[in-house]
């Protein structure tokens, strides 16, 4: 940002964006560093001007102590997230926070140990009410078991494109890539209201789409 641009609102919005992605430490590293015989404003050329030359910087505390607040409570605090994400992209779990659906990031072995309550996906205190698989292609046998367990005791999925069609590796390839075809196309064809295969989006069209995918699953934000 330009010299001298930023305001204390631009920092509290940008804390709070922080504070409602899961972040609850804030490092800062604007504080402009340079000798007197530099000059002013010395040895600074981009970024927020955080320093006592700075006019807004006797408030800046203020700042400093609603940060603080909200970083113990948050640290304090268990957060809840609707939608398990597997996505090797950033762009959709943006999409999904700007929504206001929360999101985490689940990897196969998470997928694998939760367990179902309620139509929720329970993993530790996490209770998902969506799977979102985004462009997997591959999944263990393991992983299509749990998934289809989950949608069976009434769970809700979404597969980006297309869903997964075989399993990772090559021992006893051919029964492993036959079981996951088949269990997910099973649950496709057997559970259209809670099992969709919806086509992605370009990076800068997410959050257009996380709407529409939502309703089609009926996950309210």
């Amino acid at each position: 940002s330009a010299a001298f641009a930023v305001t204390l609102e631009d920092i509290k919005v940008a804390l709070d964006l922080d504070f409602v992605s899961g972040i609850n430490h804030t490092v800062y590293h604007g504080y402009n560093l340079s000798p007197p015989e530099a000059g002013f404003p010395g040895w600074f050329y981009c970024g927020s001007y955080i320093d006592e030359k700075n006019p807004w910087w006797p408030y800046f505390n203020e700042i400093n102590a609603y940060n603080s607040r909200l970083s113990w409570v948050f640290q304090a605090s268990t957060s809840r997230s609707q939608v398990a994400l597997v996505s090797w992209e950033n762009f959709l779990w943006e999409a999904f926070h700007q929504n206001g659906y929360c999101v985490d990031y689940v990897n196969e072995a998470v997928i694998a140990g939760c367990s179902v309550k309620d139509g929720k996906l329970c993993y530790g205190e996490q209770q998902y009410e969506v799977l979102v698989l985004n462009r997997v292609g591959t999944l263990d046998p393991e992983t299509a078991t749990a998934v289809k367990a989950w949608v069976q005791a009434g769970g809700k999925v979404v597969f980006v494109d297309a869903a997964p069609n075989g399993a990772q590796g090559l021992k006893d390839s051919r029964v492993r890539n036959a079981f996951v075809h088949d269990a997910m196309q099973s649950l496709i064809r057997d559970y259209p209201t809670q099992v969709a295969v919806i086509q992605g989006a370009e990076p800068t069209a997410w959050i257009a789409w996380v709407p529409d995918a939502m309703a089609r699953v009926a996950v309210e934000p």
